[in-house]
């Protein structure tokens, strides 16, 4: 029966790069430019509803890119909404949803 040697090999695990300014670890540049670019133009598209944005950011819990979200999926027209619940149930915000 032929003898078994065991061959170590040194496991060379190079340092993590150093995250640049700006940019979170491990997020590709293109990444980083393409998500400017649609930050950018989504500001322009939103300069019409900044005051709705606004009200929407100051709600509790909500941040800016939620208002946006909601101003996107929801709309500034509230008027066909008959209640408040019936916006949060739409949405998807109603404390039931699981």
């Amino acid at each position: 029966m032929p003898t078994r040697t065991a061959v170590s090999f040194p496991l060379i695990v190079p340092d993590p790069p150093k995250p640049r300014p700006g940019r979170p670890p491990g997020i590709p540049d293109f990444t980083c430019a393409a998500i400017a670019t649609l930050s950018e133009r989504l500001e322009e598209l939103l300069a019409p509803f900044a005051e709705t944005l606004e009200h929407r950011d100051a709600i509790p819990g909500i941040n800016r890119r939620t208002a946006e979200v909601l101003i996107a999926e929801l709309g500034v027209d509230m008027t066909v909404f008959p209640t408040a619940a019936h916006v949060a149930s739409w949405a998807g915000l109603c404390p039931a949803n699981k």
